[in-house]
C-alpha cells in the first residue's frame, strides 16, 4: 500500500497564495461587471460576497506566512473590499471612485503575484538567504545604512617638509637676484 505524504507548509502556502490569486480575478470580473449596464443576478451578488470572504480567510493566513520584504498590500486589500459593499453599490459609485477601486485592485493583484511567487520558489527548494537587522528610515539609513562618506583630506601644505623645502630654494633663489 503506497501512502500519499502529506503536503509540506511551503506546499500548502503555494496552494493558498494561487487561490488567492484566482480569488482576485474573480474579484476583478465583478469590479468590471459593476461597470456596465448589465443586469446584477442575486446569484452574482452571492458569489461576490463569498468571493469576498475568501479573500479575507487566504489574507489572514497569508500574511502570517509571507517575510516582512515580501508585502502582500493587505491594507489596500481590506480597503477595497470594505468599499465594495456589493456589485450593486460599486455600480452607484461615481465613475471616479470605480476607476480608482480598479487601480486598486491592480496594484494588490501585482503584491499577491509576487507574493505567489515567492511560495513558487520556496516551494522548489529556494533558501533564502538570512536577512540583515532591518535598518531605520532616517535618510542616513536609506543613503549608506549609516555609513558616512567622506572626502579624503587634503594634507596640510604646511605640515609637508616639500612644501618648506621648495619655499626656502625659491627664497635662496630670490636672495641672490636680488643681490646681483
Amino acid at each position: 500500500m503506497a501512502s500519499t505524504k502529506p503536503p509540506t507548509q511551503s506546499e500548502v502556502s503555494l496552494s493558498e497564495a494561487q487561490n488567492l490569486q484566482q480569488l482576485w480575478l474573480k474579484v476583478r470580473q465583478f469590479i468590471i461587471k459593476a461597470m456596465t449596464d448589465e443586469p446584477i443576478t442575486r446569484d452574482e451578488e452571492q458569489s461576490f460576497l463569498e468571493a469576498k470572504s475568501q479573500v479575507s480567510k487566504y489574507l489572514r493566513s497569508l500574511s502570517q506566512k509571507l517575510p516582512a520584504d515580501v508585502p502582500l498590500a493587505g491594507d489596500k486589500l481590506q480597503e477595497l473590499l470594505r468599499q465594495a459593499i456589493s456589485i450593486a453599490h460599486l455600480r452607484s459609485l461615481p465613475k471616479t471612485d470605480r476607476q480608482i477601486l480598479a487601480n486598486l485592485w491592480h496594484v494588490v493583484f501585482i503584491n499577491i503575484t509576487r507574493a505567489t511567487g515567492y511560495f513558487q520558489m520556496i516551494s522548489e527548494g529556494y533558501v533564502p538567504p538570512p536577512r540583515a537587522a532591518k535598518r531605520g528610515t532616517d535618510l542616513k539609513d536609506i543613503r549608506g545604512g549609516g555609513v558616512k562618506i567622506t572626502k579624503p583630506k587634503r594634507a596640510n601644505p604646511l605640515k609637508s617638509g616639500m612644501f618648506w623645502a621648495i619655499l626656502i630654494i625659491l627664497g635662496v633663489v630670490a636672495w641672490f637676484f636680488m643681490k646681483k
